[in-house]
């Protein structure tokens, strides 16, 4: 169940362009947020998009390179 729900996050995460804005929905959870726990999580995620399409462009199988 951990597995599931851990690999579903990836999932998400690596939708989109690594460069992509952040949506009003994501803004509004942010809001009220310490800045640099924002920005450890931006980071994060920038970290993770990176590492995603740096194994698809190696012709890593998509579900691998998403659990990577």
């Amino acid at each position: 169940m951990i597995r599931k729900t851990l690999v579903e996050c990836a999932q998400s995460l690596v939708k989109g362009n690594v460069y992509a804005k952040k949506s009003q929905g994501l803004k509004s959870r942010q809001k009220g947020m310490d800045v640099n726990i924002i920005a450890y999580a931006d980071k994060a995620t920038e970290r993770l998009k990176k590492k995603y399409q740096k194994l698809i462009e190696r012709n890593v199988p998509r579900n691998k390179a998403i659990v990577a």
